[in-house]
């Protein structure tokens, strides 16, 4: 599928993250209160695995710092990676206002130049990729995005990869989902290819007014997801070795139907 993709296909983050950020900033922004029980399942993760606080970590595609200032919060020192200047910004501001910035830093990067971004810091302890934050630009990017960060990690250090369970989406089909936010409107079409393991999403940003709908933007997104078998192979490639697997941030146990894989690696 890789060898296929048109520049459209290809662009579809510059356009979401960028081009649209304050649109998708509106989503990010009501979804605070999930993230706050997404913290304590890390944090939990963390215990178990034998993270001290004070530890270094690397949040990658971290948005608006939903999960890197919290943490900073506990004790953690966080660095946050981002596509979207907006989405910087606004995390920078967050953090200085909750008085963590000596704590929380943030660098706008394109995750297909992590290498070249972190080549000067020291190794991170922890490494974060949360919220589906990969499989934009296909398998081959995904290898070297993670090998890049195994890099970057400690001997040792934790990698904990939270993304949509490919099971997931091929026995439960949602054609369309509506997300509302005040007078904002997430419309998405999907579907899901089983035999490429593509999923496509079309998503429809609208600002209502009374029983009128004004189309905003139009974003197509193409996103390949991944088994569990699937991505202990990719990880694995990287340089990564499997621990386990949870299904959901209250530490469930990863069944076949979950929603989600939570897979914590160790760096090799």
């Amino acid at each position: 599928m890789e060898s296929v993709l048109n520049k459209e296909e290809v662009d579809w983050p510059q356009k979401l993250f960028i081009k649209h950020a304050n649109l998708f900033l509106r989503l990010l922004q009501n979804r605070a209160e999930s993230a706050k029980l997404e913290v304590d399942g890390l944090v939990r993760i963390f215990e178990e695995f034998k993270v001290s606080t004070h530890s270094r970590i690397l949040d990658v595609s971290c948005g608006i710092g939903r999960h890197s200032i919290p943490l900073a919060e506990r004790g953690y020192d966080v660095l946050g990676l981002d596509l979207s200047p907006l989405f910087i910004a606004n995390a920078r501001a967050t953090a200085k206002a909750r008085k963590v910035n000596s704590h929380a830093k943030f660098r706008v990067a394109d995750v297909r130049k992590v290498a070249s971004v972190l080549k000067t810091e020291q190794p991170f302890d922890v490494v974060l990729n949360l919220w589906s934050s990969h499989g934009y630009y296909g398998e081959e990017e995904d290898v070297r995005m993670f090998s890049a960060l195994r890099n970057r990690a400690t001997r040792n250090g934790l990698l904990v990869d939270d993304t949509v369970n490919r099971e997931y989406l091929a026995t439960n089909p949602q054609a369309k989902t509506v997300d509302t936010v005040g007078d904002l409107e997430l419309h998405e079409r999907r579907k899901f290819d089983p035999e490429t393991s593509w999923n496509e999403s079309i998503w429809s940003f609208y600002m209502r007014s009374g029983r009128d709908l004004k189309l905003k933007a139009k974003v197509r997104i193409h996103h390949r997801v991944y088994s569990l078998h699937e991505l202990r192979a990719l990880l694995a490639s990287a340089g990564w070795r499997y621990v386990k697997s949870y299904g959901e941030y209250d530490l469930a146990r990863f069944k076949p139907n979950s929603k989600r894989i939570i897979a914590c690696c160790r760096a090799q």
